[in-house]
């Protein structure tokens, strides 16, 4: 259960890695701008405003009463 996990984008637009970001900020309590900056030492794109908006502002407002509940 507890190995690691190989996540992958067929396009490499993002998506991989900003969806990792999310879950460490949602569920394995990481601060956003630690998952942020994880995710760009292994390729997000540093132009992409808004993968660095959903990490940093989105994530923690849309997950904070889910966590609560947990």
């Amino acid at each position: 259960a507890r190995r690691p996990v190989f996540v992958h984008c067929r396009l490499g637009r993002n998506r991989a890695g900003i969806m990792t970001a999310m879950y460490r900020v949602a569920r394995q309590g990481w601060e956003p701008e630690r998952a942020y900056a994880e995710g760009r030492r292994f390729g997000l794109a540093p132009w992409n405003l808004l993968t660095r908006w959903i990490v940093t502002r989105k994530t923690p407002r849309m997950f904070a009463s889910a966590l609560a509940g947990s």
